[in-house]
C-alpha cells in the first residue's frame, strides 16, 4: 500500500473515531440535508454531458459533510480531456478524503477498480483509478455512455 493511500485511511479512521464521538454524546444536530447535483467534468476540457441519472443528496453534521450520490452518462455531445472530477460537492473539504466509489467505467489497462478523494481547499470529487500497487487520476478520455457510479462517504469541512 502506498504511502498516499495510507494517508488517506489514517485520516478517515480519524473522522470515523470523531463522528463515533460526536454521536454517541448526542451533540450532533443535523444542520441540513438537501438535494445537489454532481456533474462530471475535464480538467483541461470540461466537456458536455448529459445524464439519464444524475442525482445527488448530502447532510452537515457540525463540520462533517455525508454526500453520496449516482451519476449515469447518457450522451457526451463534446469529449471531456485531462483528468475526470466530479463538481460541485456542497463544501469544500479542509483536508484530501477517499470516498467510496463503485459503478461501471472504462478503465486503463492494469487498473481495476475506481475510486475519488476530495482535495484539500476542493469543492470536488477527484476520480482515480487503482489496481496493484497502481494509482492514477483517472483519464477524462476514457469516459464513455456506460458510465455509471454510485459513490458516498464523509469529509471535514470548516
Amino acid at each position: 500500500m502506498d504511502r498516499t493511500m495510507q494517508q488517506l485511511l489514517r485520516r478517515i479512521s480519524a473522522l470515523e473515531q470523531r463522528l463515533d464521538r460526536l454521536v454517541s454524546n448526542d451533540t450532533a444536530d443535523i444542520i441540513e440535508w438537501t438535494a445537489w447535483t454532481p456533474e462530471l467534468y475535464g480538467t483541461s476540457v470540461a466537456g458536455t454531458i448529459t445524464y439519464t441519472t444524475q442525482d445527488g443528496w448530502y447532510a452537515v453534521v457540525n463540520d462533517i459533510v455525508f454526500v453520496f450520490g449516482q451519476i449515469n452518462v447518457n450522451t457526451i455531445t463534446v469529449a471531456p480531456t485531462g483528468s475526470l472530477r466530479i463538481r460541485t460537492l456542497p463544501y469544500s473539504s479542509t483536508e484530501v478524503t477517499a470516498m467510496n466509489i463503485m459503478g461501471r467505467a472504462n478503465l486503463s489497462t492494469s487498473y481495476t477498480r475506481l475510486g475519488a478523494r476530495t482535495g484539500a481547499g476542493a469543492d470536488f470529487l477527484i476520480m482515480t483509478e487503482m489496481g496493484d500497487d497502481l494509482n492514477q487520476n483517472y483519464p477524462a478520455g476514457n469516459l464513455n455512455t456506460n458510465f455509471s457510479v454510485q459513490f458516498s462517504g464523509f469529509y471535514q469541512t470548516t
